[in-house]
């Protein structure tokens, strides 16, 4: 069986590498390094989680106080951190062309409120007008925040690294995104006028939660391969129930935690890696694209997954599960993501029409490692007859 998620981003020996990692504070230095040089920072912290680097950007970005403009169409941690910073959230719609707002929606929104930052998500690594954003901006003395979450390896054109043009960019190294050590963070701090006193982490993560992360890709790794059999979703139920795991978005947001130094260790093979990775993921999609044209799909910067707007999603996602494809855990179902914590955020559908009915056609296709020649071949022919192109 294929998975979007489930840890498709460990193979066993990847897991067992995991497990038993060690790091040193040496580590910790040279991947501060490492993304102090990549993004050209002033200064580089790293962090427990993604969401309390997220959390950290909107404080400093802001002084803790006003509005952050975010995209229509998100996680609830990027709401969460938002809050967790003093914050209040500004949905701004987005466009069916790359799931994100454009300038002009963005400069409707923001007049008369007091808007402080914008937080610039690039949604599955489809980019935006940059430049745009970036004179709205400035116009408007709002910092910008790039969330790199989905879009880390990416570029903005053939000389732009996505994450190097704004005041902050904060990196994810959380649990399937492309760069994975099943949790952690870090922050780019690229301006020098900060609003607020930067406050470096310094306590690790419980116990419990340290031990969460080093065997989520071993429970990972079980489950699929068993979950045929139906054993897989007994082991991922039990890890649930007894605690070895939390579900997507869980875990509360805590920007006091800093990153472990075998994660950064982890972290840092994979960044030195990631150019790689990136050619990787986008050869799979330059197969998927070929394939499903008429779908005219916008593609991913860095091919973390490849985005797909489709007239019935429940029809096409059974298809799928029943040839053994799970692709149901998708970015995004809801406009604010996970479904089940939709209904904590009050999100605005009526006076956001664009995101709501944009999630309720979203689909991803898989582009790990773990997808081959084969499955790409099997997943479009299944796309090609059991879906059909929407568009807004």
């Amino acid at each position: 069986m294929l998975f979007l998620s489930l840890g498709s981003n460990y193979r066993f020996k990847q897991a067992w590498h995991h497990l038993w990692a060690r790091g040193k504070d040496s580590d910790s230095q040279e991947l501060i390094q490492e993304l102090t040089d990549r993004y050209q920072a002033k200064q580089t912290l790293l962090f427990s989680q993604g969401r309390a680097a997220l959390s950290e950007a909107v404080r400093l970005a802001t002084g803790g106080q006003g509005l952050v403009a975010v995209n229509s169409l998100t996680c609830f941690v990027v709401i969460e951190a938002i809050k967790t910073a003093g914050c209040q959230p500004l949905y701004v719609d987005i466009e069916a062309k790359n799931w994100h707002f454009k300038a002009e929606t963005l400069k409707q929104a923001i007049k008369g409120k007091d808007v402080r930052a914008v937080i610039v998500q690039n949604t599955i690594g489809m980019t935006v007008d940059i430049d745009q954003i970036l004179e709205l901006a400035k116009q408007a003395n709002l910092a910008v925040i790039e969330d790199l979450a989905h879009a880390v390896g990416g570029y903005y054109d053939q000389t732009r690294e996505i994450g190097t043009v704004g005041d902050y960019t904060m990196l994810s190294f959380g649990r399937d995104k492309m760069l994975d050590t099943i949790n952690g963070g870090a922050l780019v701090i690229r301006t020098d006028q900060p609003k607020a006193e930067i406050k470096t982490p310094h306590n690790l993560p419980s116990p419990m939660q340290r031990f969460r992360d080093r065997i989520y890709p071993m429970i990972g790794w079980k489950s699929r391969v068993l979950f045929g059999i139906g054993v897989g979703k007994l082991i991922l139920a039990l890890a649930y129930k007894l605690k070895l795991a939390v579900r997507s978005a869980d875990g509360g947001n805590h920007p006091d935690q800093t990153l472990t130094n075998w994660q950064a260790k982890l972290a840092l093979e994979q960044i030195r890696g990631l150019d790689q990775a990136v050619k990787n993921k986008l050869e799979v999609q330059s197969s998927y694209l070929e394939k499903l044209a008429k779908f005219n799909p916008q593609p991913s910067s860095n091919g973390v997954r490849l985005p797909l707007l489709v007239e019935d999603r429940t029809k096409l996602i059974e298809a799928l599960k029943q040839n053994g494809i799970m692709a149901a855990d998708m970015w995004y179902e809801v406009p604010i993501s996970p479904a089940r914590l939709y209904d904590k955020v009050g999100f605005p559908e009526n006076q956001r029409p664009n995101a709501t009915l944009i999630a309720q056609h979203t689909v991803n296709l898989p582009t790990h490692q773990l997808v081959s020649a084969k499955d790409i071949e099997k997943i479009s022919q299944i796309v090609l007859a059991e879906a059909k192109p929407w568009s807004l």
